[in-house]
């Protein structure tokens, strides 16, 4: 980004994305990496519950009491 620019959400976050390494994060960054493994396990119980596939319950969030 050119020096004294702003950063623009709408603006940069394609450009972010485009460059952005997925594996090299989470390679480099395990709390990046547990994050990562626990969105694609909450995604895929929301996504089989959605189909009929699980079960109605998700459990609470990790650490949570």
């Amino acid at each position: 980004m050119e020096p004294g620019r702003v950063y623009s959400p709408v603006g940069d976050q394609p450009a972010l994305a485009e460059v952005f390494d997925l594996e090299m994060a989470r390679s480099a960054c395990p709390s990046f990496d547990k994050f990562h493994r626990e969105m694609v396990g909450l995604l895929a119980r929301v996504a089989a519950m959605d189909s009929g596939l699980g079960d109605s319950t998700l459990p609470p969030a990790a650490g949570a009491r």
